[in-house]
């Protein structure tokens, strides 16, 4: 079996000589692993394709003798971090969500939210503003009922009234508005302790969260 497939890399991790295994966000299928074969090596073409955080299209097929196992081919870019890397203030941000991601959905699981994440990345792009992925967190968080944790009570009323918003809004809702940094602050780390009451451990990438310098 093979098809086309279009989605997210959330991460990636090597292997052997040159190759990669990736989590892969689809946007029809959910979250899925993949295995593309030589992408790590220093020469090879499809290195610079295959980052964290890159939008795809590909050619998946399963492997052969092995029906479980998908391997990633005839890769092309559909959008690149290659503007947020610039930075480490907007790569914190971006790692931040990526790996909130990959650390709660579930293998093969449907993601309802795939459009969401795309406009939130590609108006984080242009912008530079991290408010565009906290309010795509709140969204998808709060629609799986993440977000229902004791803390949730002890947040601002402004915050509160952000993640309500989140529900009922698209991502462009945020266009011209100012989010404050003690809000984002708050935000950032309320999802953080919840997704540490779910999978016991926060998110690594919490650390590169730059508050200081805004």
């Amino acid at each position: 079996m093979q098809r086309l497939c279009e989605g997210i890399i959330l991460s990636k991790k090597g292997f052997g000589e040159g190759h990669l295994i990736l989590n892969f966000l689809d946007s029809e299928f959910g979250k899925i692993t993949l295995t593309s074969y030589g992408s790590a090596l220093e020469t090879g073409k499809r290195r610079a394709l295959l980052l964290s955080g890159s939008f795809i299209e590909g050619l998946i097929k399963t492997a052969p003798k092995n029906n479980d196992r998908y391997l990633l081919s005839d890769t092309k870019t559909i959008f690149s971090m290659d503007n947020i890397r610039e930075d480490l203030k907007p790569m914190g941000f971006a790692f931040f969500t990526l790996e909130i991601l990959d650390m709660l959905i579930m293998e093969r699981d449907l993601f309802p939210y795939y459009s969401d994440l795309y406009t939130a990345f590609t108006l984080f792009d242009q912008t530079l503003d991290e408010k565009y992925l906290l309010f795509f967190l709140a969204k998808f968080l709060n629609g799986e009922s993440w977000l229902d944790i004791p803390e949730q009570d002890r947040l601002q009323e402004q915050t509160k009234r952000f993640i309500l918003d989140s529900l009922t809004h698209p991502i462009e809702f945020l266009q011209g508005k100012n989010i404050s940094t003690p809000r984002r602050h708050e935000l950032s780390y309320f999802y953080a302790h919840a997704v540490k009451r779910a999978k016991n451990i926060m998110p690594h990438s919490l650390e590169l969260l730059r508050f200081h310098e805004f």
